[in-house]
């Protein structure tokens, strides 16, 4: 591809010299620094050469015509499709400048308008905003000032906390960032106690205020107080308690998991040795009429041939192998094997984004005649939360 270029760039052209002593001229050319290239040899008086436009123009100086005959059997280079295009062509260049120039004008202006980032602020609302404030499509480019569009359109849509505007060749596009509305915590009532929000093992404790209800080791379920929302002190031999909201941290190992059954037998099909093959083709225009198969359980391999040596033909072949079903039984070792890393990847899509995993891993049993596999995904996270009262 590299050397195409460059040919077209410097021309290639292909020569064929007619006359006595070939040889000798041949020899004479190349003492003149005449480059030639690819030198073919028709006959003891007819040579075939290739050369540049430089070279072909000093071949023509230096052979004599009354002793020589010089013809150009073909020339591919960029300045002579700009002499066809310029002598033979002429309207299609004039229509191609015509174009450029069209297009060239047309980039001046806006034609379309963009509206992203926004979930609450409807597009419509934008786009009258932006009539407003003079931009609409067929408007130029060059009046457009960005910034101060940007900050009046962020003054006149409350929604929004940062509006920006970009020019992508002759879009206009808003970027729009919204305020995230934030529920007002304040006014929702948590109890003052620290529960469990999942069932899990405790590792970790970091209490501040409170009581512990848990140590680590234990094994507590899903809502069960970890962080009691009291303290108890004694002011001589009496016992006091004093409510006080519980803060602190809790951390614990959760397992996510993911169960499947499967049946201890199966159901697999295997080839009977018996195979045809049909063939397809087209030429010109698509004619591939699909043969059914000629067997009800079958498995196909298909090719596609393409020929291009003096037609363009393609051929279809598909070879059908004929399938019988067999039932077999399924051991746990190979339900582990077909679908454990499937249910092992479902219960790492359920793994909380907080937390670590520390371990991984596969079990098949029996279980009521069918075949269990568990997927186990092991973790540690933070497991303290509080519930609303």
């Amino acid at each position: 591809m590299f050397l195409k270029a460059v040919d077209y760039i410097l021309g290639k052209n292909k020569v064929e010299i007619t006359g006595l002593n070939i040889d000798r001229l041949i020899n004479e050319l190349i003492n003149k620094g005449i480059v030639l290239n690819d030198i073919q040899r028709v006959s003891h008086r007819v040579v075939i050469v290739c050369v540049t436009d430089k070279m072909l123009k000093k071949l023509l100086v230096y052979i004599k015509p009354l002793w020589y005959n010089v013809t150009v059997l073909y020339n591919f280079s960029l300045i002579n499709s700009l002499k066809t295009l310029l002598t033979k062509r002429l309207g299609l260049l004039m229509g191609l400048i015509a174009a450029i120039v069209i297009v060239a004008i047309c980039s001046l202006f806006v034609w379309d308008i963009k509206v992203i980032g926004n979930e609450i602020i409807k597009d419509d609302i934008v786009f009258e905003k932006l009539g407003e404030l003079g931009v609409k499509k067929g408007c130029l480019i060059n009046d457009i000032d960005r910034k101060e569009i940007a900050r009046n359109l962020t003054i006149e849509l409350s929604e929004s906390s940062l509006i920006s505007i970009e020019i992508k060749g002759v879009t206009l596009i808003v970027n729009i960032k919204e305020r995230i509305t934030r529920p007002d915590q304040d006014n929702q009532e948590f109890s003052d106690e620290i529960v469990s929000g999942f069932d899990c093992q405790i590792t970790k404790i970091a209490l501040l205020n409170g009581t512990v209800m848990v140590r680590s080791g234990d094994i507590v379920k899903k809502g069960e107080i970890l962080g009691a929302a009291y303290e108890d002190y004694y002011e001589g031999s009496e016992k006091i308690r004093k409510s006080i909201r519980a803060e602190g941290e809790f951390w614990g190992k959760v397992w996510f998991t993911s169960t499947r059954y499967c049946a201890t037998e199966s159901v697999q099909y295997k080839q009977t040795g018996n195979s045809k093959t049909h063939f397809i083709w087209e030429m010109f225009f698509k004619n591939r009429k699909i043969k059914p198969s000629p067997y009800s359980l079958y498995e196909s391999k298909s090719e596609v041939i393409k020929l291009d040596f003096l037609l363009p033909l393609t051929i279809y072949k598909t070879k059908y192998y004929e399938l019988k079903p067999e039932l077999v039984g399924m051991t746990l070792e190979q339900a582990q094997a077909l679908y454990g890393a499937e249910v092992l990847e479902e219960a790492r899509q359920k793994v909380d984004k907080e937390a670590v995993i520390l371990n991984s891993y596969i079990r098949a049993y029996e279980e009521n005649g069918l075949i269990r596999i568990d997927g186990v995904v092991e973790t540690e996270m933070k497991v303290g939360t509080r519930q609303k009262k």
